[in-house]
Parts: structure tokens; C-alpha cells; sequence
């Protein structure tokens, strides 16, 4: 339970100032967003942090406990290249991320 609150937090916390600075940058400089662009802005905001998490793991903390914290918080949430390397925490390698929402089949084109 202390991973599904910690991914939890992470969403939260990074949604939450997601949708302050895209009020603040309507609200100030007059932009409306789409929703595919909120939706690409988002999804690479949540990739930054795993790639931050990860390089916490690796180069800053270095212990066995924080890499399975980041490998259990991120392993039901990503894909990678290869079929889950067991240390992609830590590993060299490009994941490819959280895998963006598609638009459903139901709703009309904006």
C-alpha cells in the first residue's frame, strides 16, 4: 500500500502544479490550451519525474531499499524497450515512459 500512495502523491502533486501553471499562463498571457496539448504537456511531466526517480536511485541514494520504493511506485505504470528488465530502475537503458491516454473511439474529433 505504501507504493500505490507514494505513485498517488506523485500524480497529484505533479497534476496539481501542472494545472497551476497552465491557469497561470491562460490567466496572464491569454493562452487556451487544447486537450492534446495538456494531455502531452502532462504526460511528459510524469515521464521527467520517473526519469528523476530513476537517477535518484542510481546516482544520489544507491540503496537496494529506495531502487525496489522506485521500481514497485513506476513497474505497473511504464513500458520499456525490453520485456521488464528486472533492474530497469537503475539500468542505462530508454524506457519508453507512461503510455499517453487515447482518445476513444466513442467521441467525436475536437
Amino acid at each position: 500500500m505504501k507504493v500505490l500512495g507514494r505513485l498517488l502523491r506523485i500524480l497529484i502533486s505533479e497534476s496539481a502544479h501542472l494545472i497551476w501553471v497552465l491557469r497561470c499562463d491562460r490567466t496572464i498571457n491569454g493562452v487556451q490550451h487544447s486537450e492534446q496539448s495538456i494531455t502531452k504537456r502532462w504526460t511528459t511531466m510524469i515521464n521527467k519525474r520517473l526519469q528523476t526517480d530513476r537517477i535518484t536511485a542510481k546516482v544520489i541514494v544507491r540503496k537496494e531499499n529506495y531502487k525496489n520504493l522506485v521500481t514497485s511506485t513506476w513497474s505497473d505504470v511504464i513500458t520499456t524497450n525490453t520485456n521488464h528488465n528486472k533492474n530497469w530502475a537503475i539500468a542505462l537503458e530508454v524506457l519508453v515512459g507512461i503510455i499517453p491516454p487515447r482518445p476513444s473511439t466513442n467521441e467525436a474529433p475536437r
